[in-house]
This record gives C-alpha cells, structure tokens and sequence, in this order.
C-alpha cells in the first residue's frame, strides 16, 4: 500500500483580526463531507506575528498516511479562525485585570489541493483568502470558493 504525506507549512498570516488569534487547519474530503485529520494549531499575536519567533518550526506540521484514493478525492485544506479576547471588538482597547478572553469564530479559508495532489515531488506556494461570514460551519461545503 502506497501512502503519501503532505507537509504543510503557514509562513504568513496577511489577515489582520485586531486581537490574538488561533488558527485551526485541517484536511475536508468535500465528496464524504468529513474531516480527515485532526485539526493543526497555529497561534497569531495581536500584533499579527505568529509563534514562530519562539519555536523555529511550529507553524509546520504533517498530514501523513494519506493513500492514492484520498489524494483522488476532493480535499482541501480548512482554515478556522478564532478571535481570542474580548467578547466585542469595542471592549478589545479595554484592559481590565482578571477579565476573561473570549473565543470566537472570526473567520474560515479554504484550500483546494487538486494542484498539489498532481505534483508530488515540488514545493508549491500555495493563498487562499479568509472569509468573515456569520455561519462559519457551512462555509466549507459551498463549492463557489
């Protein structure tokens, strides 16, 4: 059994939420509907710098194990992102000692990897917009992206 991996690594987050914010990716097989893989974390400081400085490679992970059907699927890579701290933007310039930080759904990107599932052996460089919409849980399914 041939199984293939894919090395997925975030070198810029251009989007600019105005408060911390975690970045949640994930592989979505959009013909079954279901998630493939556990979701990869990636943190962002208010001031738009991921934790990079910090840790040399924890904006990379791998997707492993996948076989030549998934790579046949339609997969794509999902970006949630959560806005974490206040409950309103208005509160956010508002620092009170113990207040509690909020997580809340900001936004979602989707990928789609046809391309690179036909090129197995180069490095692609590889955007895709984040999207603010109110129903984040759905936005994954519509085929207009």
């Amino acid at each position: 059994v041939l199984t293939h991996h894919l090395y997925f690594c975030m070198r810029d987050f251009g989007h600019s939420v105005g408060e911390d914010a975690e970045i949640y990716f994930s592989l979505f097989d959009s013909r079954r509907g279901q998630y493939l893989s556990e979701r990869f974390l990636v943190r962002i400081s208010k001031e738009g710098f991921s934790n990079y400085i910090e840790k040399l490679h924890s904006n990379c992970t791998i997707f492993t194990d996948l076989g030549n059907a998934d790579l046949s699927r339609d997969l794509y890579v999902v970006a949630h992102v959560m806005r974490c701290g206040r409950m309103l933007y208005s509160d956010s310039g508002k620092n009170k000692a113990g207040s509690a930080v909020y997580r809340r759904p900001h936004g979602v990107g989707v990928l789609p990897l046809a391309e690179a599932a036909q090129d197995h052996t180069e490095e692609l460089e590889m955007t895709f917009k984040v999207m603010i919409k109110n129903v984040l849980s759905s936005l994954h399914k519509n085929s207009a992206l």
